[in-house]
Order: C-alpha cells, then structure tokens, then sequence
C-alpha cells in the first residue's frame, strides 16, 4: 500500500516592500558641507523635541494638580455657571444638529448631494432666537434651490403605456371605421 503524496506546505508570499530611504541616503545628492548641515539641523531638532517631550511628561502631574486646585477654589455659584454654559453649549449643538437634519430633509430631492450643501451653510441662520427651528427660511432655502435647479435634470418615470405592445398601431382611417361601425 503506498500512502498518498502530499504537497509540501506552502508558506504564505512574503510581500516585500522595498526598504524605506533613510535621510541619509536621500540626502547623498547633496555635497558632504550641504549633507552635514541639513544633518545637523535635524539632529538639533530631534535633540529639542525630546527634550520637549521629556519636559512636557515631566509638567503633567503638575498640571492635573494645578487643575485640581482650581476646580476646588471655584465657589459653587462658579460650578453652576460652568455647568450651565456647557449644557447650554450642548443645547445649542443639539438645535444645529436638529436644524441640519431639517435642512437635510428638505434639500432633498431637489440637490445632487444635501450633505454638501450643508458643509457651505451657516447653520445658525435657521435657528431662531427662541430656540426653534425657522420653517420659513428651511422652506425659502428649499425654493431657492428649486428656482436654481438644483441639480441634473430629472429623468420621467416611463409609461408602460407608451411604445409597443406586440399589436400594430392603429392608423387614423381604422380608428374612424371602428368609430363608423360602432355608431351604426
């Protein structure tokens, strides 16, 4: 009995990318003055921003601690107020965000692309001082737009009733003689 060959197994392609250049090399072009300098302006860069990190690192303990402090020596009409600002804020970013669904809903249909339109309006414009959304100007926006155009024109909806239907059409003088025949 011979047992059954297998094919050895295949290990996956390795996708070999070729290495990326070094500053080193890329800069080999260059005469050995102009490589040196741009190498050591590189170097004096590098050397600062670790020594930045380094002291970044070493501030941020001192930093959470500082804020800390602060929120403890804020008196509690302080608190309130912040609080009230940042659910004000997050009021006022729900109505735009509210708005733009609005404005979203009526622009379509008539533009290509509502969301683009969006991008290009100053929201704030179709809020209203109370807080609500002002329909008239949602509305004369989805007019203006209208009157533009708006986008490609709109292809109709095809009449099944047009075209062939598998019989000949009829010609005027066989529809007269059914007229004449039906009245007699």
């Amino acid at each position: 009995m011979t047992e059954p060959v297998t094919a050895p197994p295949t290990e996956p392609a390795a996708t070999t990318e070729p290495p990326k250049p070094t500053l080193a090399d890329s800069l080999s072009t260059l005469d050995e003055d102009t490589r040196k300098f741009v190498l050591g302006e590189v170097e004096k860069a590098r050397s600062e921003a670790k020594g930045l990190r380094t002291r970044i690192k070493d501030l941020e303990p001192q930093a959470t601690e500082l804020a800390r402090i602060k929120a403890e020596q804020q008196t509690a009409e302080q608190r309130a107020q912040q609080a009230a600002d940042q659910a004000a804020q997050k009021a006022t970013d729900t109505l735009h965000k509210a708005a733009k669904v609005a404005l979203k809903a009526a622009l379509t249909g008539v533009v290509d692309d509502p969301g683009g339109v969006l991008d290009d309006l100053n929201v704030a414009k179709f809020v209203t001082d109370d807080g609500e959304i002002d329909e008239d100007a949602v509305t004369a926006l989805r007019e203006r737009y209208a009157a533009l155009g708006g986008g490609k024109p709109r292809t109709p909806a095809p009449n099944l009733a047009q075209g062939g239907t598998g019989q000949p059409a009829l010609q005027p003088r066989d529809m007269f003689a059914a007229l004449v025949r039906g009245a007699a």
